[in-house]
C-alpha cells in the first residue's frame, strides 16, 4: 500500500511527537507491506499546526535517511478562505509539489463556503482531494458526486472499512467504494498503527484486483508525478450515505 494521508512528520501537529517515534512508526508501516507515504501534516490557519514549507522540508530530510519507505512531502489542509493565499505564499504544500492538494472538510458542521473555496481551487489550477468524506456525516452522496463531477478527487480512511470510525464512517466508505467514488486510500496513522491486513481484505472484497491497486498504489504514484487522474465513472444504482452527525 501506499499511505496518501497520516500525521508522521514530527512535532508539528497532533501526530507523532518526536522522531524516535516515527522512526517506530515508520517501522511498523513497513512491516504492514507500505511502501510509499505522503507525509500530510495539519496546516490549520490561525492555529500551532502551520508550519511553513521550509520548516516541513527540514523534518522530511531528518526521516528519510531512517527508514526504506520512500517519503514524500505534503499537507493535510483545513479549507478556509485563506488557501490559495497560503498556497502563493509557500505555507501549504501540495503533494510532492503537485497540482494536487489534500482537503479537510470540519468534522462535525457544515461550512457553507466549502463549494465556492473549492471551486476557486480548481480554478486557479489545482486538483483537491478530499480527505476522509466517509467521516462527513452531514453531507450526502450527491454532495460529493458533485465535488467529482467538478473537478475533486476523494480519500478514504482504509481503517474506517474495520469501523475505526465508528459504524457510520464503515458504511459510508463501504458505499463510496462500491460506488467507485473513492480514488485514494490513506491511514491517517497519528501516534499509533491501526492494524491494517484485515482492512485490506476488506477493500479487496468491495472491488476489482484492477481498482484495489489503483486506490492503493497506482493513483498515488500519479500524484508524485504530477499525472492526471481521470474519475471512475460512478456507479449510479442504489445506496443511502448515512447523515446522522458523530455523536
Amino acid at each position: 500500500m501506499r499511505d496518501l494521508h497520516n500525521h508522521l512528520l514530527f512535532g508539528i501537529d497532533d501526530g507523532s511527537v518526536s522522531i524516535e517515534e516515527s522512526v517506530i512508526l515508520l517501522h511498523q508501516m513497513e512491516k504492514s507491506k507500505v511502501t510509499d507515504i505522503m507525509l500530510t501534516p495539519h496546516y490549520i490557519s490561525g492555529s500551532d499546526y502551520c508550519a511553513n514549507n521550509k520548516k516541513k522540508m527540514a523534518l522530511l530530510e531528518q526521516l528519510k535517511d531512517k527508514t526504506d519507505i520512500n517519503l514524500y512531502l505534503g499537507n493535510e489542509v483545513y479549507i478556509d478562505n485563506n488557501v490559495l493565499e497560503n498556497l502563493k505564499k509557500g505555507e501549504i504544500s501540495t503533494l510532492n509539489n503537485s497540482r494536487y492538494v489534500l482537503i479537510e472538510f470540519p468534522l462535525n458542521e457544515k461550512l457553507e463556503l466549502c463549494p465556492v473555496i473549492i471551486k476557486n481551487l480548481i480554478m486557479s489550477g489545482y486538483v483537491p482531494i478530499i480527505a476522509h468524506p466517509e467521516r462527513y456525516h452531514y453531507y450526502d452522496l450527491e454532495f460529493f458526486k458533485e465535488l467529482i463531477e467538478e473537478g475533486c478527487l476523494l480519500q478514504g480512511n482504509i481503517t474506517s472499512l474495520c469501523g475505526k470510525y465508528g459504524g457510520n464512517a464503515k458504511h459510508n466508505l463501504e458505499l463510496l467504494v462500491k460506488k467507485h467514488m473513492i480514488h485514494f486510500m490513506g491511514t491517517d496513522t497519528h501516534r499509533s498503527i491501526y492494524p491494517l491486513n484485515d482492512c485490506y481484505i476488506m477493500l479487496s472484497k468491495i472491488v476489482d484486483i484492477n481498482m484495489y491497486k489503483d486506490i492503493t498504489a497506482n493513483n498515488f504514484e500519479k500524484v508524485v508525478n504530477n499525472e492526471k487522474i481521470e474519475p471512475y465513472e460512478i456507479v449510479k444504482a442504489g445506496g443511502l450515505f448515512t447523515i446522522e452527525k458523530i455523536k
